[in-house]
């Protein structure tokens, strides 16, 4: 017989909630939920306690969870209702005060929740236009970026100095690639709060990055950085700083190895005394324990290597658990949870309590994909949770923590550590748009819009190339190419050359969704020599396109696979150069017998290549940890 549920901390919370002792009744619903894991009744006070406390946002993510687990329980629809009427969204809340009608009370807490959440008629007489922002905020939390700026405009419209909401259009701005109107948005952010905000910053270094301003992207990050010392988000700041400038084009190796030691000395001085190193016993009669550390379980470029990784792991040898870092969720979460043996969301756990939950685990490799970016857990990987430590994924990778042992990149790992499943993942193209092309039909070159990637030298390749190589064009296509300010750079960087009527942009307003148009119309693809990104290559080389990139002097210096990492695995050495002046001779020698490339067979030879076999990456990765264990003496 199930014993009856100890309701006596959430009647206690109840007390704390009306005396208005918020942290209290926190600590009770924390203490509730170790008892309980996950009980939708600690879970409900925790997000009343959130909007007392002023975390609207946080207060209704949790009851919508919350209200999608428990449809039927009145308390969270009233709840719910009356939160969104005092914000001023009537919308929502007279949605939810109808439905908590036909809905019945649960005798068990319906009297415990205060009088405040089941009052809906004195939260409509107390609606406020805060709600306008609230609401904002929820459409930006939930991906609705030209909602929220339409939200957000409406506010300053009403209420000019909301100096937040200015900072929230800007971010929403950046997510749209409409950079110059997000850094009019964000400066005003500034002016207004007469000092220094590193949030509004760092979106500002975003967006003179995307613009193509490094040196301006840099300085607003030195900015950021000096005015979040003492900050308890400080850690979590420069590490998003330290992944951000790795991909500016210009010198920050100073500021990069400044704010390293910062991070690292942060991360020690919090590192608990006891080392909790477990696992790694009696391996030979039991399965590996394999751990990923992840803020990226979802719709995303990781999420894809992650789950094909997941796919093909082999079951019979190995046990896959998940600890989960990121808070968007979707179809892949779900996908992922299904090829996981256990699952574990960390992101409310303290440091020292998640690696203390690894431990009891029993991991026997812990491996961190989050490295030093926004969403660190540093601390845990610096707790040694698991006998060894290893780093995937990542632009900056937490090597100067000795707890890490290894990372995986395409030099450690046999076969590169690369997969791209070419009939799910990938672009579908229509291959007769350029194969079917007479001789004299001119050549387009293509290239992405990725202004902080096209450093001076590349402008200088590309316009050699295009005199080189009479009635040639460049079409410049993906995120950010219909924006005027951008297109308007482009055109200047070729002006001096007499080229700007060789340059084109692709006219998609969709242009996040119609790369595969782009790269159908391309002959050649140019490749920008700051540009490394491997899901945009897989795409490119599918499409049947022979891509030209230039290869990377810091190569394997992380753990992130590379554009020139999959060239070279896919047997076409002969697109990479090592110098812009052999990139040039490449592409004008591809030109010269472009007539002999067949866009269609190109594409058929590309994805019988190993980084497209299904079995490539996971059979790569437990070959690595294998070795891993055996260099530890532990199989």
């Amino acid at each position: 017989m199930t014993p009856a549920l100890d309701l006596s901390k959430i009647q206690n919370c109840s007390s704390c909630i009306v005396a208005n002792d918020f942290t209290s009744a926190l600590t009770l619903c924390g203490e509730f939920l170790e008892e309980n894991k996950n009980h939708h009744y600690g879970i409900l006070f925790l997000a009343l306690t959130a909007y007392l406390m002023g975390d609207t946002a946080r207060s209704i993510t949790l009851l919508e969870q919350l209200h999608e687990i428990t449809p039927d329980t009145q308390e969270v629809v009233d709840a719910l209702a009356i939160i969104f009427a005092r914000s001023g969204n009537l919308g929502e809340a007279t949605y939810f005060a109808k439905l908590a009608t036909v809905l019945h009370p649960d005798p068990n807490i319906h009297n415990l929740v205060p009088t405040f959440f089941r009052d809906f008629a004195s939260a409509l007489t107390a609606s406020s236009d805060s709600g306008k922002r609230i609401s904002s905020a929820l459409a930006f939390g939930k991906g609705n970026y030209a909602e929220c700026v339409k939200l957000c405009k409406n506010d300053i419209k009403s209420s000019p100095d909301n100096w937040a909401a200015y900072t929230l259009l800007g971010k929403a701005l950046n997510k749209l690639h409409i950079h110059d109107e997000a850094l009019t948005s964000l400066q005003t952010n500034l002016s207004g709060m007469h000092g220094p905000n590193s949030d509004a910053l760092l979106e500002i270094a975003f967006s003179h990055r995307k613009l193509g301003q490094a040196k301006d992207s840099l300085l607003a990050y030195r900015i950021a950085a000096q005015c979040c010392t003492d900050l308890e988000t400080e850690t979590e700041i420069l590490s998003q700083i330290i992944e951000e400038i790795s991909s500016l084009d210009c010198d920050t190796s100073t500021l990069h190895q400044e704010l390293l030691k910062r991070v690292e000395a942060i991360v020690l001085e919090d590192v608990d005394e006891a080392i909790l190193i477990s696992g790694g016993e009696d391996m030979a009669s039991r399965k590996i324990r394999i751990a990923y550390l992840s803020d990226s379980f979802y719709d995303c470029s990781k999420g894809h290597f992650l789950e094909r990784a997941f796919n093909k792991h082999d079951k019979s040898k190995f046990e896959i658990f998940c600890y989960q870092q990121n808070t968007q969720s979707d179809a892949t979460t779900s996908r992922l949870k299904v090829l996981a043996n256990d699952w574990r969301d960390v992101r409310e756990l303290d440091d020292l309590t998640a690696a203390y939950l690894m431990t009891c685990d029993g991991i026997d490799i812990l491996i961190d994909c989050i490295g030093v970016s926004r969403n660190q857990r540093l601390n845990v990987i610096a707790q040694k949770p698991a006998p060894i430590i290893l780093s995937w994924l990542n632009q900056v990778d937490a090597t100067n923590l000795a707890a890490v042992d290894a990372i995986l990149n395409s030099e450690s790992l046999s076969k590169g550590g690369i997969s791209f499943d070419a009939g799910a993942n990938l672009l579908k193209m229509d291959h007769t748009i350029r194969s079917e092309r007479s001789e004299d039909t001119p050549l387009i070159f293509t290239t992405l819009c990725e202004l902080e990637n096209t450093t001076h030298d590349t402008v200088l390749a590309w316009a050699e190339i295009l005199k080189n190589i009479p009635d040639s064009s460049l079409l410049i296509g993906g995120p950010g190419s219909t924006q005027n300010a951008i297109r308007e750079k482009y055109t200047s960087l070729f002006m001096n050359f007499g080229l700007a009527d060789r340059i084109f942009f692709h006219n998609s307003q969709q242009d996040d969704l119609n790369l595969g148009e782009l790269f159908s119309m391309s002959d050649i693809h140019l490749a920008a020599f700051a540009d490394k990104n491997i899901n945009n290559a897989a795409a490119i080389l599918t499409s049947g396109t022979p891509l030209i990139a230039l290869k990377d002097n810091e190569k394997n210096k992380n753990s992130i696979s590379t554009n020139t990492d999959l060239i070279e695995h896919c047997g076409k050495n002969e697109w990479l150069a090592s110098t812009p002046q052999e990139y040039i001779a490449i592409v004008c020698n591809l030109a010269s017998s472009y007539k002999t490339i067949n866009k269609s067979d190109l594409h058929d030879e590309i994805i019988q290549m190993p980084p497209f076999q299904a079995e490539t990456l996971s059979q790569d990765l437990e070959g690595a940890f294998v070795d891993a264990l055996k260099g530890k003496g532990l199989l």
